[in-house]
């Protein structure tokens, strides 16, 4: 038997799970012929793993199968979601059931999540059916996007008061950080460049750091801002609004940092969840190797906006706004979106830009302000993910602290992105223990 030393979760290509992981998968297991270890450590100290037939776990007492005991190859979860993880596959066969099907199956996942809550199993466990449950609504939602607002149907409208429920408690899980963990492990290696399981990395990653902007709010993020912003930020802030009078350059005229209830929370991350809706309009482009084309990306933006609006009703706006305008680049010439394209059409008044991050919406659709925290928020994120998938076949990925680096002296210092939320953001990618450098985030430029 070969001496094996077990890998930490997210480390190595071997994982170390107890014996209830393996019951709970053990049928995907034997069918995949995955290997399975057993771990038993020596008097020296030293560990030896033997493979085993899976099903022997199934003779093994509770406290037996209460243990990390056994090790399993690390990724073999993203490879099998991988194998049928193609859109137009996973699609088909939902478009073909009727609109009460569909609303059921979602009705179905919103219970099956909340009995989730209180069922008894290891996060690693969990996190695989959140990812699934959530997998399966926003396809069930894109087969369901009517294109009319005449074609929305009562089923739709339950479908999409369903997902609004699932958001809910999404947010709900994203308070346990062991399950939070599993999420992360699940969801690491999902990178085969389909449109979906980016949606999904999107959408765990924005509700952590969500959820970890406001922790740090009602910590004091405003006020110690106040004392270190002269210093470390307002250069930076000089630039990107470089009329602005020198009275009015303070973080909170610049910056309004709002805090985020429940229910802004639940709308944002709905947002989060839908932002890439409109690429299934044109889904056979932005899975295929074709060129860039600037008309063709642009589209999503636009569509995915229009399409919310239409099946999730005017009570959603938020995430209306976080579709059509994630792009939206600070103003910057580079960027693009919905509420900029009003604008240049004359349909929204122009007004002074008095800040970079606004507190509200509307700040941000009359031009007082660059951008709106929740979208700009998004737009941190869905960068990132972006520059470390590497599966895209017209570019390499980055590592994490290649893609840190690039959000801060690419993206912030181009004035693409905010740089409070890009700072933020690393601080958020080091707590969840992604290795990115020391000298970079929030807490190292103001820990003096």
């Amino acid at each position: 038997m070969p001496i094996i030393q077990p890998a930490e979760p997210g480390q190595g290509k071997l994982l170390p799970v107890t014996g209830h992981y393996v019951v709970e998968y053990l049928e995907a297991l034997k069918k995949r012929a995955v290997r399975v270890y057993r771990v038993t450590k020596t008097a020296s100290g030293e560990y030896h793993a033997e493979a085993i037939d899976p099903s022997a776990v199934l003779g093994l007492s509770g406290a037996e199968r209460d243990q990390k005991h056994f090790l399993v190859e690390r990724d073999w979860m993203s490879q099998a979601f991988a194998e049928t993880d193609r859109m137009d596959t996973l699609l088909a066969p939902l478009v073909r059931l009727d609109p009460q099907e569909r609303s059921r199956a979602v009705s179905a996942l919103k219970t099956a999540l909340a009995e989730l809550k209180v069922k008894k199993a290891e996060p690693e466990a969990k996190a695989r059916v959140i990812m699934d449950t959530v997998s399966q609504v926003f396809l069930l939602n894109k087969a369901s996007l009517k294109l009319k607002v005449s074609d929305v149907t009562i089923h739709e409208k339950t479908l999409a008061r369903d997902t609004d429920a699932i958001m809910g408690t999404a947010l709900e899980f994203a308070e346990d950080p062991a399950l939070m963990a599993g999420l992360f492990s699940c969801f690491q290696d999902l990178s085969n460049g389909q449109t979906i399981n980016h949606v999904l990395r999107v959408f765990t990653s924005y509700t952590s750091f969500l959820r970890r902007y406001q922790g740090w709010h009602q910590a004091g993020l405003s006020r110690n801002l106040r004392k270190v912003f002269p210093s470390v930020y307002r250069r930076t802030y000089d630039a990107l609004l470089p009329g602005l009078e020198d009275r009015l350059m303070t973080s909170d005229q610049v910056l309004q940092l709002s805090d985020l209830g429940f229910l802004d929370q639940k709308e944002f991350t709905l947002g989060a969840f839908l932002h890439d809706i409109g690429k299934m309009g044109n889904i056979d482009y932005f899975e295929s190797d074709l060129a860039y084309d600037a008309e063709q990306i642009q589209q999503h933006v636009f569509l995915g906006a229009g399409l919310i609006l239409m099946n999730y009703g005017n009570s959603h706006d938020g995430a209306r706004m976080m579709a059509g305008d994630h792009h939206n680049a600070l103003g910057h010439p580079g960027g693009y979106g919905l509420t900029r394209l009003e604008r240049e059409r004359g349909m929204r008044k122009s007004v002074p830009t008095l800040r970079v991050l606004g507190s509200d919406s509307r700040s941000f659709v009359s031009g007082e302000s660059l951008g709106w925290l929740p979208v700009e928020m998004l737009a941190v994120v869905d960068v990132y993910d972006a520059m470390t998938d590497n599966s895209r076949s017209y570019k390499k990925g980055m590592t994490p602290a290649q893609a840190v680096v690039f959000l801060e002296e690419t993206m912030a210092a181009s004035g693409k992105l905010d740089p409070l939320l890009v700072d933020l953001y690393i601080d958020e990618l080091r707590l969840r223990g992604v290795d990115v450098p020391p000298d970079r985030g929030y807490a190292f430029k103001t820990k003096a």
